[in-house]
């Protein structure tokens, strides 16, 4: 109450407890209980505490509300009336137990309708302070580092194979080889890059290293998959590179681990049981000793099997987690050296990245002859008090993080989308649809190597011209078919040599002309046989035409006319003229020249009768030339006598 508007003579300072942060109002207003003022929520319900307004020393009105059971200071600007409360700051807390608002009298009991609500005093953050985990660089496997290094892409085929890339990775926590303490975790298994074969007790794998091994012994050892998750989209989600006809096969014991602790204590399936309803589900009496196996969980926990799975500690995950892997009959096996040349690993390499293997999945990774890349690793390293950290309750994380050597900037979505920027690498990844819109000119400069895997389909839409420009080898290895549709002229040109290779190749012009042009030579050659055949067939040659082949047919409907200046006709065997009426000779002189000349039993003299070679006499231009009519052969006289010369 202003009496002398010199200021507030009497204001009360209160420390409270927030039981509503949501504002009809929308102004970022709390309803809070002032302990010694409001007494219990017996005695005064919440509905009925004043509203406080919120004062922010930033003087941004864009602020965020103190979550619910969040213990705030501030002061009644009205004095002992208590009704026009204002909040000055958070005092942080640490909650040990769950608050019973019938015992103690205030704050809010917690359900999973405003558990987002109640960042800080949420069973997941029991005995946590209220700085982030990712701030203070502990209990980290409660944070998105496990979820995001199990789901990393790697093996990444790089096309054609002739590209080896020295790709920049991040020596983070959960990359590096000097993990701490807090996210490493018991790796069993061996980790493996691609499924050979899969069988009764055993797998053929190719690990990491190139090397290929049969594995045999406990499934869930041999399968990386210490929950023996079955194979589906959520084994996917985690990494899980394929199925041995059943449950899922993972790349690493790791990520085999992170599935099964996402599935149990971070999916709403499970998340909102006891211990005793979870394990019912997860092994099911049809299947199990399921009570028997709720026991050894809940005994190897120390608590009762009634106890909710959301109040566990982050200790007493891990301890289920090993429990549960025991019951699983989870047991390290035997590795032995695979025979590489056997049929079924070649097969194995030889399947191509998009091949589907047994289960719907892909191929974890390519040959190890061709180069691949990986999805960087979480490049996390965070120090105290270097990196600050927006976590909200929902799962997002933003951190700003100037630790020395480690500075680095993280946005993180729940669902595993994020943006990594880090000294080494920059990462962008969303496990959902991504789309890039951009209404004016874009602009992409690559100072290395451009690499574009695409699992699926690739469609490319250009309404305009299309230029592009390789200052060396350009190079199309394709599988499948390959179809060029073109509208109008398509010109292919070549500095160089030019080379169409095909098993069956087809040139058509099925409209007009097809014509083939050459400063030089033209040479065909068949393995079998060449075969002209139209209607009009023309051969010119300003100097000569030879054709030599094991066997030559020249086919027309009409005539075929040979004109040059000089023709040759040669065979290494037998070489025959045959036609109705053959006519040889018509100028100067006509030589037959052999060891041997062989004229038939029956010999006409024609006594100067003999016709002209008019055909050949007429072909006087190869393009223009037209079928001759051919002279009636001469009248038959009485049989001569046979001679031979």
């Amino acid at each position: 109450m202003i009496e002398t508007g010199a200021g507030f003579p009497n204001p009360l300072f209160f420390i409270g407890v927030v039981e509503n942060n949501v504002d009809e109002r929308l102004e970022g207003r709390v309803q809070v209980r002032a302990f010694g003022i409001h007494g219990t929520n017996q005695e005064i319900p919440t509905v009925d505490l004043p509203w406080a307004t919120l004062i922010i020393g930033s003087h941004d009105v864009n602020f965020t509300v103190p979550p619910l059971n969040a213990w705030v200071f501030g002061f009644f600007i009205d004095g002992r009336s208590a009704q026009q409360p204002f909040v000055l700051g958070l005092i942080p807390t640490q909650f040990t137990q769950v608050n019973d608002p019938s015992i103690s009298g205030w704050g809010v009991a917690l359900g999973n309708t405003v558990d987002v609500n109640a960042q800080g005093s949420r069973s997941q953050d029991y005995g946590q302070p209220t700085l982030s985990r990712l701030a203070r660089g502990e209990d980290l496997e409660e944070t998105y580092l496990l979820p995001l290094e199990a789901t990393r892409v790697r093996n990444v085929p790089i096309a054609g194979g002739g590209v080896m890339l020295g790709s920049a990775d991040n020596m983070g926590v959960a990359g590096g080889d000097t993990a701490p303490s807090q996210v490493s975790l018991e790796a069993s298994g061996s980790d493996i890059s691609e499924i050979v074969e899969t069988g009764p007790g055993y797998n053929i794998v190719r690990l990491a290293d190139g090397s290929v091994v049969r594995q045999d012994g406990a499934r869930n050892w041999r399968n990386n998959n210490p929950g023996n998750i079955e194979f589906g989209s959520f084994a996917r989600r985690y990494g899980a590179i394929g199925t041995d006809g059943r449950f899922a096969i993972f790349p690493s014991y790791q990520a085999g681990r992170a599935a099964k602790e996402a599935l149990l204590f971070n999916s709403s399936g499970y998340s909102g049981m006891s211990i005793s309803q979870a394990i019912n589900r997860y092994a099911p009496p049809s299947e199990n000793n399921t009570s028997s196996y709720v026991n050894s969980v809940a005994s190897a926990v120390g608590v009762s099997a009634d106890t909710p799975m959301s109040s566990l500690s982050a200790q007493q995950r891990a301890t289920m987690l090993d429990a549960m892997q025991r019951v699983e009959g989870f047991a390290i096996g035997s590795t032995t050296s695979a025979d590489p040349n056997s049929a079924s690993v070649q097969t194995a390499s030889a399947v191509s990245e998009s091949t589907p293997v047994a289960g719907g999945s892909s191929s974890a990774s390519a040959s190890p002859r061709q180069p691949v890349w990986d999805e960087p690793s979480v490049a996390y390293n965070a120090e105290y008090p270097y990196n600050r950290v927006i976590e909200t309750g929902s799962g997002h994380v933003f951190e700003l993080d100037d630790t020395p050597g480690g500075e680095r900037i993280m946005i993180y979505h729940r669902n595993g989308s994020y943006i990594q920027m880090s000294p080494t690498t920059t990462t962008i990844k969303t496990p959902n649809d991504m789309y890039s819109v951009n209404e004016k000119n874009y602009h992409m400069y690559v100072g290395g190597t451009n690499v574009v895997t695409i699992d699926g389909d690739c469609h490319v839409l250009v309404k305009g011209n299309k230029v592009e420009e390789i200052m060396g080898n350009y190079q199309q290895i394709i599988h499948g078919n390959h179809e060029v549709a073109v509208a109008g002229q398509m010109n292919l040109n070549g500095g160089e040599q030019g080379q169409i290779r095909a098993a069956n190749l087809i040139l058509e012009s099925n409209v007009e002309n097809l014509n083939i042009k050459t400063g030089k030579t033209i040479k065909f050659e068949s393995g079998e046989a060449i075969h002209f055949k139209s209607k009009n067939l023309f051969l010119q040659g300003s100097e000569g035409i030879n054709l030599k082949s094991e066997n030559i047919f020249v086919e027309a409907s009409a005539t075929v006319n040979l004109k040059a200046e000089t023709g040759a006709f040669e065979a290494s065997g037998d070489f025959g003229i045959k036609a109705d009426h053959a006519i040889i000779g018509g100028g100067q002189l006509v030589s037959i020249n052999a060891s041997t000349v062989a004229i038939d039993d029956e010999v006409q003299l024609a006594n100067g009768m003999a016709g002209t070679p008019q055909g050949a006499e007429s072909a006087t231009d190869a393009e223009t030339a037209k079928p001759v009519e051919r002279p009636a052969p001469p009248a038959k006289h009485p049989p001569a006598r046979s001679v031979l010369v």
